[in-house]
Order: C-alpha cells, then structure tokens, then sequence
C-alpha cells in the first residue's frame, strides 16, 4: 500500500488538534480507525491522543519523527555513489511494499526541503537540546550546496536549483514528467534557500554559507524590478541558463 512520508506526517501532527464537525457544526462522520489506532473522541470532538502518557504525547510524535529519519530510512538504490547516500538525499517521497521503504519517482523538491528540514531540526534541537539532528540536516546542505548550484556563466549565476529529477545526484531541474524546463527553478524558494543558508552561517560560522547566501541576495537584487498585478518584483519562474521568465508573477518572497 502506498504511503507517502510527508502526507503521514501532516495527518499525525494535525489531526489531533483538530475539531471533527461538518458545516453545520455536527459531528462529522469518522473511520474507527485511524494510522490503526481507535479514534475516540473528547467532549469537544476533539480527537484524543492515543498515547499514553497523554502529556508525552507530543514529545513522542517529535521522537517518532526523527528516530524515522535516523534509523528506518534506507540507503538511496543503486548506482555508483547515491547508494551512499539516505533516500532523503534523492528523493521526496516513497513506497511502502512488503515492509520495505522504495523511492517514488516524483521530483525531489529541494527548494522546500532544505528550508523546511533545517527549521525543524533547529526548534527539535532548541526543545530537546538534542544537536545530532542538525548534524543530519547539515550533512544533506553540503551536499546540496556542492552538487546543486547553477553555473557562474549562467544569466541568473551561482543560483541554486530547486528541483530536480527524483534519483539525480547532480542537481539540473525537473525535467522527467515534462513540467519544468532544463535549469528551470522556483525564485521564490531559491530565495528561502539563501535565507537558510544564512541561518546555517549564524549557527556554525562558516563562512562559505554566508557566501552561498550573499550569490543569492547580489542575484536577486540585481533583477529586482517594480511589480504590477500581471508580474512580481521576481518572476515566480525562470531558467537560469538564459534568464527566460516561464511565470511572471509569485506571491511568496518570505525568503526574499
């Protein structure tokens, strides 16, 4: 049965906090089950945690999380070098069949992963006092900076890719399910990846992430433009090669 990694995390984190009505304020029909466990509910329809103590609940979810990423995540498959490397590294999503965890074949959406997981392991760190999950997240950013950068003789330079195909070891774009262009990315998240980068450099000190989140910010400033309502300050979309917009208007620019 296909599951996929990050919809299983969503569902457990949220549903808990969740008020069970419908859109008249009834309660709404439910499974008995859910994840395997007996849904029962409080006196508010809210959906009461099955893990005992109640109060550790929480902690255990974040636990069950990162003891997922550390020990149940398998070696990327085959081959050469990406078999050195956790599925995370190449992959967004996987199959589970017959016990076994097997890499989806959809993009591998860099441009979301490294801001997200950097975030998440910083607060679990901050919580816990636990620092081997940043160790985790910073293995994988060296990775992706060395590996997934745009040429410096590109029309947006040293600019970094945001996706790419699922399995890629070398970062060039989602180009196997015909919907981005070759050295296509995202600004908007190009420009979270420059942000993240420069929290890695507040945290460790190096300084070649607070370079990488510089090449960024020079890049964006100098193709900043006025905005209108037919196209942003960036455009939401361009292949760096060339500096081709492929969608003009994005309303994303946190990172920015």
């Amino acid at each position: 049965m296909m599951t996929r990694f990050y919809t299983r995390l969503f569902m457990s984190l949220f549903l808990p906090a969740l008020m069970i009505t419908d859109a008249g304020g009834q309660v709404a029909d439910l499974p008995d089950t859910f994840c395997g466990h007996r849904v029962i509910l409080d006196e508010r329809n809210g959906i009461i945690p099955w893990y005992m103590p109640r109060d550790k609940a929480y902690d255990h979810f974040l636990h069950l999380r990162w003891d997922f990423i550390r020990n149940r995540v398998p070696l990327s498959p085959g081959p050469g070098s990406r078999a050195d490397y956790p599925q995370y590294y190449f992959y967004c999503a996987f199959d589970e069949r017959d016990g076994r965890l097997e890499p989806d074949t959809w993009m591998n959406d860099v441009g979301e992963k490294i801001p997200n997981w950097f975030e998440n392991a910083r607060l679990y760190y901050a919580y816990t006092g636990d620092s081997t999950v940043m160790e985790i997240v910073m293995e994988m950013m060296d990775y992706y900076l060395d590996h997934g950068i745009g040429s410096p003789d590109f029309a947006w330079p040293s600019f970094p890719y945001t996706t790419t195909n699922a399995g890629d070891t070398v970062f060039r774009g989602f180009t196997s399910a015909g919907r981005l262009a070759l050295h296509e990315i995202q600004v908007d998240h190009a420009a979270e990846m420059g942000l993240t980068w420069y929290r890695r450099h507040l945290y460790t000190g190096e300084q070649k992430y607070l370079d990488a989140a510089l090449r960024v910010a020079d890049v964006l400033a100098a193709r900043a433009k006025k905005g209108n309502g037919e196209a942003s300050v960036w455009p939401y979309r361009v292949v760096m090669s060339t500096g081709e917009e492929t969608a003009a208007y994005g309303a994303n620019w946190t990172g920015a």
